[in-house]
């Protein structure tokens, strides 16, 4: 086809002009349609696609990840990290990466001005080289950067502007980190958080100042085999290396370093994944929710595409007089479907142009919203040139696939039967009308797949909420703490944390104030440790794998969680006393099947073991995911197990509970005015954590099937309506030989059924396979729900009933002496 020429532009900006009926509401659900396509796309862009601020050649770029390892006695895999050393050996040896990286993400205090708490990452001296970054003030760390100062320490761009001021004098001067002094070597380029969406870091510091910030290192154990506290590599590949090759020399590698090695202190290896951006082998996590919110845009571009198609076929056949003019004219039916194109096209650019608007808002809005477990926040989301390019490709091709099919039927009428609209008119154009048909059961078939997906996520969402987590999350207030890197000895420690205890319990509303290691469904502090429990004086045979926390008495209060026997921890727990420990109730039931737990003793394997006595059973708790079986749980005391890093977890009777987070503040600041605190309410933390995927789903294929569904009806009517105009003079016919009104409106409703029907049965069958692709996404209902099934049929039945009724009533109003007498 040729390319459009002016003449064809403004004669099709004129006819829109003629039309603005037509043009605004054809514009709008293209505006929509193509909003929520660039959305779904910049968001996936950004997450997937979209090189990191900086880096060279990213393509060229891996991550590695330590693989499970399954250590005797333990009956669940578990991943252990490198140690540095270990780390060293697979740099030195490797041949597949000119160059490989580890960092290892940390939270630390940074103090200036106030003491602020931030999420850091601890590097090797080449990771910045290896991403091929470049300073936007100072330097960054080198080579041998630890060697030479193991105090330098680089910034985020966001972190030197936000929080110190945008100085251009900043290298060279000194900041306190976990009460530590550090020099500041320079800033990252602007944009650039890390190599994680999920996760981004705003300081980075090299491996030799790992001591400082890491809780259980020191300068000694830093280059040893143990521990193992490394967790996050990457890589530059080697030319002519791929993932393949990388993948299989790791594997070799780990092969010839466990060699003669015991097997429990054996290497897992590390497992290579493609790209940067997500958490090592999360991407296919990632990118199932994007592929359906890709799924559910496209199907609502396919419903915007089928009813403009029907609507540009009446169009063309309301035009019949003017196409046979121009044909008697001259004009060859390659120009006309040119013209004919060049309006769709001029309809969709206006489409897409307003939709790029819209997206513009829509974007901004987004920004920061949460969207799941395995997915991060929506942030550093905008518009590019990559966004700009595939809106122009969206509004091209949405103006083909939507003018095509009238422009080609347009132009292939016979001349004479143009020229002649009395014949024209006489009957119906079956040609014409099964095309519009065929779109308006399209448009049921995929209104049908949106509202099916819609209901299975409602009922999802419905699930989730109406699941027990085993504990009550409105009214508390988090504050997290750390202690582990500020110099505090356990006793000081201790201390600390009864004295802001004590203090938080006084404050007017408290009802209860409690101390943890571990919070329930909590993204940041949501993972329990793992150990074991067997009967006291029984065999290892008896040991059963379990995590556990450790918690302040007032825990199980400020929660919720119900002790059906026993009781809780009590002041009396101190750490001369006794050892005490309560089970969740399926431990319980699995060491003492159909007895009571309370007053036996179990051991805790350690250095010494350790006997304790059971001293009251909880309620099972949902720990990290409500969609999954909760591992067998214990907790121990706060006193006899003291612990450096906890949240203080505060209920208020009643009442917002973030009123008291400056209070609370105030108690620490005057505790330790260098120690920074991260407050957040806990019911928030759970609905991002548990509900946040589900109910944007929800929300999204609501709202698209809502608009597809309206979108639909509107076909169908405009089908029949065409359809009862072709046929005015067959139904006066009938009407004038003695049909009844009832019957001229059968006539019309049994079209419009059979229409909507042919749809559902249709959408039946595609929607049975469209739910599988994400049954895993489901909590509670099957992908093919029957109760979801039948509620939609029916729902979309009663539409197309509706949609048909209005067209039918106006065929009875035909007068049948008029068309009589027009004969």
């Amino acid at each position: 086809m040729s390319v459009p020429l002016p003449g064809d532009l403004r004669y099709g900006l004129r006819r829109l002009n003629n039309n603005v009926g037509f043009t605004v509401v054809a514009v709008a659900c293209l505006a929509l349609g193509i909003c929520a396509s660039i959305t779904v796309f910049s968001v996936a862009d950004t997450l997937l696609l979209r090189p990191l601020p900086g880096v060279v050649e990213q393509g060229r770029i891996v991550s590695l990840a330590p693989r499970e390892s399954h250590l005797p006695g333990l009956k669940r895999p578990v991943t252990l990290g490198l140690s540095y050393s270990d780390f060293e050996r697979y740099q030195e040896s490797s041949h597949a990466f000119t160059s490989l990286a580890a960092y290892l993400p940390v939270t630390v205090s940074l103090l200036a001005g106030k003491p602020l708490r931030l999420k850091a990452q601890v590097v090797s001296d080449n990771y910045f080289a290896t991403l091929g970054l470049r300073p936007d003030l100072g330097r960054l760390l080198v080579a041998g950067e630890g060697a030479r100062d193991g105090t330098a320490v680089v910034l985020s761009y966001e972190l030197w502007q936000k929080e110190l001021g945008g100085r251009r004098d900043l290298p060279g001067t000194l900041v306190r980190i976990n009460g530590s002094a550090f020099v500041v070597a320079g800033v990252a380029p602007k944009g650039f958080r890390g190599t994680l969406h999920s996760d981004p870091a705003q300081l980075w510091l090299p491996v030799e100042a790992a001591p400082q910030v890491v809780a259980g290192l020191t300068a000694n154990s830093l280059y040893q085999p143990n521990p193992k506290w490394l967790n996050w590599f990457f890589g530059r590949l080697a030319p002519g290396a791929d993932l393949e090759q990388a993948q299989a020399e790791m594997d070799m590698l780990a092969g010839r370093f466990n060699a003669g090695v015991p097997k429990v202190e054996q290497q897992s290896g590390l497992a290579v994944y493609p790209g940067l951006g997500v958490w090592p082998g999360s991407r296919d996590k990632l990118v199932r929710p994007l592929l359906l919110a890709g799924l559910v845009v496209g199907l609502l571009m396919l419903v915007v595409c089928a009813n403009l198609g029907g609507l540009l076929l009446v169009r063309a056949a309301a035009r019949q007089e003017e196409i046979g003019v121009r044909l008697t004219l001259g004009v060859t039916r390659l120009q006309l479907l040119r013209q004919l194109l060049t309006e769709s096209l001029v309809l969709a650019g206006l489409g897409g142009a307003a939709g790029f608007a819209l997206a513009l808002f829509a974007i901004d809005s987004i920004q920061g919203i949460p969207l799941g477990e395995y997915l991060p926040r929506i942030e550093g989301v905008a518009i590019d040139g990559r966004t700009v390019t595939f809106t122009l490709g969206l509004a091209l091709g949405s103006g083909i696939l939507f003018g095509l099919a009238p422009a080609l039927w347009a132009a292939r009428r016979q001349v004479t039967p143009l020229l002649r609209p009395a014949a024209a008119g006489s009957g119906l154009d079956r040609d014409r009308t099964r095309i519009q048909e065929v779109f308006v059961v399209g448009q049921i078939m995929v209104s049908l797949i949106l509202l099916i997906s819609t209901g299975l996520f409602v009922r999802t969402l419905w699930n989730l909420q109406s699941d027990d987590p085993g504990f009550e999350s409105r009214h508390v207030l988090d504050l997290r703490i750390d202690l582990s890197m500020q110099g505090y000895t356990a006793a000081k420690g201790a201390l600390f944390y009864d004295q802001l205890l004590s203090q938080a319990r006084r404050l007017p509303g408290v009802e209860s104030a409690s101390l943890t290691l571990t919070i329930p469904l909590s993204r940041d502090k949501g993972v329990a440790q793992l150990s074991s429990l067997r009967l006291a004086g029984a065999g290892a045979e008896s040991a059963v794998q379990a995590e556990y926390t450790v918690v302040s008495p007032g825990h199980f209060h400020t929660l919720g969680i119900p002790l059906p026997k026993g009781r809780d921890f009590l002041p009396s727990d101190g750490a001369g006393a006794s050892g005490a420990v309560i089970l969740d109730e399926d431990m319980a039931k699995r060491l003492w099947p159909g007895r009571n737990p309370i007053g036996r003793r179990v051991a805790l394997p350690g250095t010494p073991e350790r006997e304790l006595e059971v001293v009251g059973v909880a309620k099972t708790v949902r720990m990290v995911d409500l969609q999954r079986q909760q591992p067998l749980f214990f907790y121990l005391p706060l006193a006899q197990f003291p612990q450096p890093d906890l949240a203080l977890q505060v209920r208020t009777a009643a009442g917002d509970p973030l009123r008291l987070a400056a209070p609370l503040r105030g108690i620490i600041g005057k505790l330790d005015p260098s120690l920074a605190v991260e407050t957040s309410l806990y019911e928030a933390d759970v609905q991002e954590t548990t509900f946040a995927q589900s109910r944007l789903f929800s929300w999204l294929l609501g709202s698209f099937s809502a608009v597809a569904v309206l979108i639909t009806a509107l076909g169908l009517y405009g089908a029949l309506s065409y359809l009862v105009s072709r046929r005015t003079r067959e139904m006066g016919i009938r009407m004038a030989l003695g049909a009844r009104s009832s019957e001229i409106m059968l006539l019309v409703v049994r079209r419009g059924m059979t229409l909507t029907l042919t749809g559902l049965v249709l959408g039946l069958v595609a929607a049975s396979w469209t739910t599988s692709l994400y049954s895993r996404l489901l909590f509670g209902v099957s992908p093919t729900d029957l109760g979801v099934f039948a509620v939609v049929v029916l729902v979309l039945a009663l539409v197309g009933l509706a949609a048909s009724s209005l067209p039918a009533y106006s065929a009875t109003r035909v007068d049948p002496m008029a068309v009589i007498r027009h004969e």
